[in-house]
Parts: C-alpha cells; sequence; structure tokens
C-alpha cells in the first residue's frame, strides 16, 4: 500500500470515530436534541402526511432529513443520524481545504483530529443542523474560491442561498471582499458580481430563504463596549455548562485568530504577499466575532459567534502552512487530542444545553387529554421549544409570538406561565387549566385582561415577570412571514 493510500486511510478512520462520538452524543437522550429540531421535525411531518411543508421553505435541509427518515422510518432517530452524519462532512470538507492549500499531511491531520474532538461542533449540530448545511456549502466555497473556479464558485453560491440565509450572507460578504483584493479578470469578477445580485433577489420571492425583510432581525445587536466574545459566551452561558474540554477549545480559539494576525503582520513586514483569499477570511472572523456585538442566546450574533467556532481552523491552516518549524511534530498533539475525543463528546449534555422536552412532552399528553372533553383551539400561543415539540405531538399549531391575523376569541388559546397563579384566579375570577409546574392552558382573551390588570393595579416589576420570553407578547415578525 502506498503512503498516499494509508494517509488517506487514517483520515476515513477518523470520519468514521467522528462519527460514533456524535451519535453517542445525540443518542444520550429518547427526545430530539437542541432548540429548532422539533420545528425541522413538524416541516416532515407535514410534508409527509399532506404532501406540502407546514411553513413554506426552500432548502436543501429537508430532503435530507427526509431521505434519512425514509430509510430509518423514525424522525427523531433520521435528525440524530443526519446530524452526526453532518459533522463528518465538516472535518471532510477541512481536509479538502487543506488539499486545495498543499498542507503537508501532519497538518491536514491534525486540523481533522481538531474537528472530531470539537465540543463546539457537537453542540452547534444538535442545536442548529439547518446551519450547518450552510457551513458546510461555505467550506466548499473557500475551496472553490481557492482553486479559482468560476462554475464551483457559482454553483455554491447558488446553493449556499438554499442552505441557510446565514452562511448565504457569509458567502457573499467572502466574495466581495475576495474580488476587491484579487487581481484577476474583469470577466470573472463581474459573472460572480451579477451571481450574487440575480441570485439574493430571485431567493428573497421564495420561501424560507434569504429575504430582504430579514434586515429586520438586526435590531438591539450592539454593545456600548468592546468584549471578547468568547469570554462572554462563558459568561452567558454559565460555567456550569461549560466543560473543561469546551474551555479548552474557546481558549484555542483565540490564540487561533492571534497567531494568524501575528502572521500576516510578520509577512507585512517582511515584505511578503497576503493573498486575496487570506484577506477575506480574516474580514469574515472579523464579523463572526465582532467585538461590539451584543451576544444573547437568541439572536443573530450568538449563531455567528458558533460558527466561527466552527470555523476557526480555517485560521489554523492558513497560519501554520506559513509557520517555520518542523509539521512531524504536529504528530504529538494530534495524539493527544485524539485521546481527549473520547471524553469531549460528553460535553454535549441534554439536560443541560436542550429544553426540557420530557416535560413538554407530558404537557401535551395533558392537552390531549383534555381535548377529549373540551373543543380543540385553532391556535395556542406558547414560548419557543415548548411550541414545537407540542405541536409535532398532537398537530395543533403552537406559535411563540402572538399571531397577526384574527382569530375568534373562543379558538385562541395560550399555554401561560403563572409565577403566581392565585393572583390570576384573583382577577379572573376563573381557575386555570394546570399543565404542570407553573405553566397553564388559558384563553388568550382572559391572559390579555389579566395583564391589563396587572397593568393597572400591581408595580412595574410585578408585571415585568409575567411578559418575559416564557410568555410571547410580541406580534409575529414580518421577516417570518414571507411564503
Amino acid at each position: 500500500m502506498s503512503k498516499k493510500f494509508i494517509e488517506n486511510l487514517i483520515i476515513a478512520f477518523l470520519l468514521i470515530i467522528g462519527f460514533i462520538f456524535r451519535w453517542s452524543a445525540y443518542n444520550q437522550t429518547d427526545f430530539a436534541t437542541g432548540w429548532d429540531t422539533y420545528y425541522y421535525l413538524i416541516q416532515i411531518k407535514s410534508y409527509l402526511s399532506s404532501g406540502k411543508m407546514h411553513s413554506p421553505e426552500w432548502n436543501l435541509f429537508y430532503p435530507l432529513l427526509l431521505l434519512f427518515n425514509t430509510l430509518l422510518e423514525d424522525p427523531v432517530l433520521a435528525s440524530k443520524w443526519l446530524f452526526s452524519f453532518l459533522t463528518c462532512f465538516v472535518a471532510l470538507s477541512f481536509f479538502l481545504l487543506a488539499k486545495a492549500l498543499k498542507s503537508p499531511y501532519p497538518v491536514s491531520l491534525f486540523i481533522v483530529v481538531l474537528i472530531n474532538m470539537s465540543p463546539s461542533l457537537t453542540y452547534y449540530a444538535a442545536q442548529w443542523g439547518k446551519n450547518l448545511v450552510g457551513v458546510i456549502i461555505y467550506m466548499f466555497l473557500i475551496i472553490g474560491i481557492r482553486k479559482e473556479s468560476v462554475t464551483q464558485v457559482c454553483l455554491l453560491l447558488i446553493l449556499g442561498f438554499f442552505a441557510h440565509r446565514m452562511t448565504a450572507v457569509l458567502s457573499i460578504i467572502t466574495l466581495l471582499v475576495w474580488l476587491l483584493n484579487k487581481r484577476t479578470s474583469s470577466r470573472f469578477k463581474w459573472i460572480l458580481l451579477l451571481s450574487m445580485i440575480v441570485g439574493t433577489t430571485i431567493v428573497n420571492f421564495l420561501p424560507g430563504l434569504l429575504s430582504f425583510n430579514d434586515i429586520d432581525r438586526f435590531t438591539n445587536l450592539f454593545n456600548q463596549g468592546p468584549q471578547i466574545p468568547q469570554i462572554s459566551f462563558y459568561r452567558l452561558f454559565g460555567a456550569e455548562k461549560i466543560s473543561v474540554w469546551w474551555i479548552g477549545e474557546l481558549t484555542l480559539t483565540i490564540l487561533s485568530i492571534i497567531f494568524f494576525v501575528f502572521i500576516l503582520i510578520r509577512r507585512l513586514i517582511n515584505k511578503q504577499k497576503i493573498s486575496s483569499l487570506e484577506f477575506s477570511v480574516l474580514f469574515v472572523f472579523f464579523v463572526l466575532w465582532f467585538p461590539f456585538f451584543n451576544l444573547s442566546t437568541d439572536n443573530i450574533p450568538y449563531r455567528l459567534f458558533h460558527t466561527g467556532l466552527i470555523l476557526y481552523p480555517v485560521l489554523l491552516l492558513f497560519s501554520l502552512n506559513k509557520s517555520l518549524f518542523p509539521y512531524k511534530l504536529l504528530y504529538i498533539p494530534s495524539v493527544v487530542i485524539f485521546c481527549i475525543s473520547f471524553y469531549s463528546w460528553r460535553s454535549y449534555n441534554p439536560t443541560k444545553h436542550d429544553p426540557d422536552y420530557r416535560f413538554y412532552y407530558q404537557m401535551s399528553e395533558k392537552l390531549e387529554n383534555h381535548w377529549e372533553k373540551f373543543d380543540k383551539p385553532e391556535l395556542i400561543i406558547g414560548h419557543k421549544s415548548m411550541a414545537e415539540l407540542i405541536t409535532y405531538q398532537t398537530e395543533i399549531d403552537v406559535l411563540p409570538w402572538r399571531p397577526e391575523y384574527h382569530i375568534a376569541k373562543d379558538k385562541l388559546y395560550r399555554i401561560a406561565y403563572l409565577p403566581f397563579n392565585k393572583l390570576y384566579s384573583y382577577y379572573i375570577k376563573q381557575e386555570p387549566f394546570h399543565l404542570g409546574k407553573n405553566y397553564f392552558y388559558i384563553k388568550e382573551s382572559n391572559w390579555q385582561k389579566y395583564i391589563s390588570n396587572l397593568r393597572n393595579n400591581e408595580t412595574k416589576e410585578l408585571l415585568e415577570q409575567h411578559l418575559g420570553w416564557k410568555n410571547p407578547h410580541q406580534i409575529r415578525p414580518k421577516y417570518l412571514l414571507k411564503n
């Protein structure tokens, strides 16, 4: 067997091991993983039963999920298999990028081992499987840019629009910065620019893709002062949810950007050329880890930050390729990190990182029993994650917003979080239907009457306890309404 064959065999072995690690991580729970997965499952359940999506959406992720569901005949299991396979394709894309950059094999191996170990990738795939398809396409786009293949770049740019809007925007940014700094033919630049303009315009009219209304998402995103995003994430997420291996990776991501900038500065001092692609990558990470972003678990900067945690090995690839040290030394940390990966997959903990799906499932059973005696509602208002699971289980729409259209008073209900249920009974003169803990099933008209009473008769602090994320009170925004 040739040396090259053995090297590729090792990479294939690592991809299989990576799949096993992620599958083991996601199989720690009987329920689906993450905050978005039950929304995905609602979509394919609706398609299989009615021939159309619950919310119209042209996206590459759903054919993949449907394929795995066809093979496994279990939507929850299918999502876990798909997420595990997607993480393997992330590792493969980095290996192929390393080959396109003509990286020495020890560098390629080191990068793949890092990705296998990555708690961030395990968490990302569990939470945002659809985003991960966009990340993979974005990685192949970078490979296409490196090869300067017009066909490959244009195709991947178009595919990016059908993967995820966030990575589609990253693709546009990367290409624009690359074109501005690349000395190439005007024809090549015009083809790419027209592809971006035409693609963005077309997908604006297709359901679930990039839309001009998405600009509404970019509100209240900035801090007054600078920050290190990794430290802000640690404080926001909580030390009890972050393993020692995850802390190590977060530290490495900080060191990677510092190392990358140091290499670029050294080359500038030595009057060496910095490639247009390297400049594009630096600019993209400036966007992903913008120091003035306000990190919140439900906003865009949070997902941008986590996308940076997946893509940071790109920085290492460029940096290590330009470093002046014996590459074979990388075999030592590669072996150490490989051993760590046997433990780091447990950094993902469904009990700590996912919604309380077991409790929400029990709530859905209580509702179904309740509807055997009373009429079913047309729509229920309930907070995110609970809304998706109950919709999936009961096939009654639960919306994490107030609807923008009229619904009859006796058909619109709410799953309300009542910190003081006796106070509700005092004002409404009615006992709410208890679903467990502090959750109650009530008419939306009664809820609005209750909130009005609190606003008029109680303190501002008590009112605010009822208007948190557990009780959606805003009308559904325009960027969610594109059909």
